[in-house]
């Protein structure tokens, strides 16, 4: 398919912002090799339905923050609080993604990214702010200056975090939404930190996160997101 008449449809898609333009200017980039199955995936999963035209994958049911957050990256999702009769099985299954790895490490450092970004601003201590732009130029630079950027970041929020727990009196169980807003944003450091190789670490943000918003708030941030980046698609509403 020409250039020509993919930039058409995108043109047109771009106008309608119709669920049926999308299908056809997907089915048009995937035919040319600009989109890929797990891009699509990944989409569909995120609710996008122009993409669940061409996959079989769908989100895990939404309401918990756990659950959906692990199920952008994990191949199996097991439902909060259900016993493991196979812990072997179960640590194995954990540790894998349904996707290919780095496609994987990408979607968690970006998802981590932007639940950060959700709740950043209820942030009080600077290093927030400081983890956030270091999750961000990590995935645009990617060199070990980004690495080490994230890192230091991390590290400071972290004693940041020690200050806040000092303040309480070690109380882990009052909810602060600027604590946790800097948890959320130190787990996007740290996401970054690591190349995105702890594959739990999307849903350990989103549920920092889901302490500061509603989680369908956070859900909703993250998942748009990932679809603009995965399919390049965006709508005005």
């Amino acid at each position: 398919m020409s250039d020509d008449t993919l930039r058409a449809l995108e043109r047109r898609f771009r106008e309608t912002e119709s669920v049926e333009d999308e299908v056809a200017w997907l089915a048009s980039r995937l035919r040319a090799g600009e989109i890929d199955s797990d891009r699509l995936d990944l989409a569909a999963y995120c609710g996008d339905e122009a993409a669940r035209r061409f996959s079989s994958r769908r989100p895990v049911e939404p309401s918990c923050v756990w659950t959906w957050g692990e199920g952008l990256v994990l191949a199996e999702v097991t439902p909060v609080g259900v016993r493991q009769e196979h812990p072997a099985r179960w640590i194995r299954e954990s540790t894998r993604s349904w996707a290919s790895q780095g496609f994987a490490r990408e979607i968690c450092v970006r998802a981590c990214l932007a639940a950060a970004e959700s709740v950043a601003h209820a942030a009080t201590h600077p290093s927030a702010l400081a983890c956030v732009r270091a999750a961000a130029n990590w995935i645009e630079m990617r060199s070990l200056d980004s690495l080490t950027r994230s890192s230091v970041a991390e590290d400071e929020a972290d004693e940041a975090q020690r200050e806040l727990m000092d303040l309480a009196g070690g109380d882990r169980d009052s909810v602060d939404p600027a604590a946790a807003a800097l948890e959320a944003c130190q787990n996007a450091a740290l996401a970054s930190a690591l190349e995105g190789m702890d594959l739990k670490a999307a849903a350990r943000t989103m549920a920092a996160a889901a302490q500061v918003l509603p989680f369908e708030e956070v859900r909703a941030r993250v998942a748009a997101a990932l679809v603009q980046w995965a399919l390049g698609t965006s709508r005005s509403s």
